[in-house]
């Protein structure tokens, strides 16, 4: 398991792509809450362009996506909070709604 966690940004043809991993489990919480409180935000805010972020959060922040998760987790707030404060959007769902699915 990688504890350390990754992000990675690149900017495009006007738009930025950050791809996240943040590690899994309760070893790897305090890493994740670091990622989602100061290193995602940090990125998104140094950007000039709209940020497009993806990748492996490894942690849920609605109810339904824990009804499939072998987890016993709760939801994430600090990851809730994030996608609050930074306005982000779950395209999957603004695209399908509440259908079920990957988002692959």
């Amino acid at each position: 398991m990688d504890l350390d966690g990754r992000v990675i940004s690149a900017e495009i043809a006007d738009i930025t792509f950050t791809n996240i991993y943040a590690p899994t489990g309760n070893q790897g919480k305090s890493v994740r809450q670091a990622l989602f409180k100061g290193t995602i935000p940090a990125h998104i805010l140094s950007s000039k362009v709209p940020s497009i972020v993806f990748g492996d959060f490894n942690a849920v922040n609605e109810e339904q996506y824990r009804a499939h998760s072998i987890s016993k987790e709760r939801i994430d707030r600090v990851m809730s909070d994030l996608i609050v404060s930074m306005e982000l959007s779950n395209i999957y769902r603004v695209l399908r709604g509440l259908e079920e699915g990957h988002t692959l």
